[in-house]
């Protein structure tokens, strides 16, 4: 629902609204958008660090460095539908004291009513310190990073189970469970199998199933694209795509990073809900750093659109630098982060991506000014339409556009012929003709469209 940090990385205050305006989180997509060092990769684990547990995996040594003292703090308003909200919040106060200033600080903040909620850690120098008046009762929360996590594994016994859905869930790199996941898809198809042949109940193995094979081919943006349990010579999960049975390991890294993520926090909703821990099991909190990484633009476009069909009641909150992911989905709310001349990072006035041309996005959210030119060509200036001679592309048969200019019909019929009998003489100097080598190189100083 709503951040608040002070002196965290390049934030000396920071305050993004994740509502819907009417006391709801609005479920995004939000996008994180800015340039390098504004504090799009912070925002996100200072959001992990306000709802992580002994047991989340939170890279603690790590963010200590993102830390400026005593005053560094974070605050996160978390609500899931008609359940009580979660006021979480942490602080680098080690020292006596330091949940009273904390409860204090949340107080000033404007949520006096709900302090009774609230959770609070503190970061010592040893360990953290938490302080918790009621129960943490939350559906799946977990936070991932581009890293290739799904490999092959050889003997069926490597592969075990997570002891709980919220076991290094906020590790960022180290979410992705390689060894848990195999072991939920061996399980599942192993289950469905053991109940229909005992004739026993196996709809919920055939939906869990179900929803992960259609999460994946949205996501995947390939109708044909499955996963499948290989009999021999060991029982290991395998992905069908392209025609092709392939392991983990034989994957490409932009399908082994998009599984990973999405095969782990499916499987931890399936636990959360075999428990009975959640009341809204389709609810949760997804937060991806560098989405784009690995991915080809056509992914880039299509991925958020996807995960909103697949996960429709999971809130995303995900950092990217790619204007084709940004200008992906209509009902994303985009967060761009600046930094002023003192290297101190803010935030801009929210907005919408309401303008779908990558283009025009690069200009407002990743503050383009110019495409900028080769260092050769810069050094030059040259006339309308003119070869460059000492460019690289012209040995690739390429024209250095300088200027775009509308032509007239007959003018595209003179360049055309223009450039036909030009190029006629290029070739023929190239494969030793009977023009000579000076006479082609005259010949591209002529006009070419």
């Amino acid at each position: 629902m709503r951040l608040i940090a002070e002196n965290i990385g390049p934030f000396e205050r920071l305050n993004i609204d994740f509502s819907d305006g009417q006391g709801k989180p609005h479920l995004g997509p939000h996008i994180l958008a800015g340039v390098n060092g504004s504090g799009k990769s912070t925002l996100l684990r200072a959001i992990a660090w306000a709802l992580s547990s002994d047991l989340s995996g939170f890279p603690e040594e790590e963010w200590r460095h993102f830390l400026r003292g005593p005053e560094s703090r974070v605050f996160v308003h978390v609500s899931f539908g008609n359940d009580a909200p979660y006021i979480n919040a942490a602080t680098a106060d080690n020292a006596d004291g330091w949940d009273e200033r904390l409860e204090d600080w949340v107080r000033e903040i404007g949520v006096a009513s709900e302090i009774g909620l609230l959770h609070s850690l503190g970061l010592r120098s040893d360990a953290t310190v938490s302080r918790h008046s009621g129960v943490l009762n939350q559906p799946p929360i977990a936070a991932y990073a581009p890293v290739r996590a799904l490999s092959y594994l050889d003997s069926p016994a490597k592969m075990q189970s997570l002891r709980r859905p919220t076991e290094d869930c906020l590790g960022f790199e180290s979410t992705v469970q390689n060894r848990a996941i195999q072991r939920w898809l061996v399980d599942l198809f192993s289950r469905r199998a053991l109940a229909k042949e005992r004739g026993q109940e196996f709809d919920s193995y055939q939906q869990t199933l179900t929803q992960f094979q259609d999460a994946l081919k949205l996501v995947c943006d390939d109708p044909n694209i499955r996963v499948d349990v290989e009999l021999g010579p060991i029982l290991e999960p395998r992905l069908n795509f392209h025609g092709k049975k392939l392991n983990f390991s034989q994957l490409s890294d932009g399908v082994r990073t998009t599984i990973g993520w999405l095969a782990d926090f499916m499987m931890r909703q399936d636990q959360n809900n075999a428990s009975n821990v959640a009341k809204s099991s389709e609810n949760g909190i997804l937060l991806l750093d560098e989405i784009d990484i690995y991915l080809h633009p056509r992914w880039q476009r299509t991925l958020l659109p996807a995960m909103r069909k697949a996960m429709p009641h999971v809130q995303v909150i995900a950092s990217s630098h790619s204007p084709f992911v940004i200008s992906s989905c209509r009902d994303a709310r985009i967060h761009v982060l600046t930094l002023d001349e003192r290297g101190a990072a803010h935030k801009k006035r929210g907005t919408k991506a309401d303008c779908q041309d990558p283009e025009d996005l690069a200009g407002g959210c990743f503050e383009f000014i110019d495409r900028p030119s080769c260092a050769k060509t810069t050094s030059r200036s040259l006339p309308e339409g003119r070869w460059d001679p000492h460019t690289p592309k012209r040995q690739a048969g390429l024209m250095v556009r300088t200027r775009r200019r509308p032509a007239s019909p007959g003018a595209l019929k003179l360049g055309k012929r223009a450039w036909t009998a030009r190029w006629k003489k290029i070739v023929a100097a190239s494969t030793g003709g009977d023009w000579a080598t000076q006479k082609a190189k005259k010949a591209l100083k002529g006009p070419l469209l």
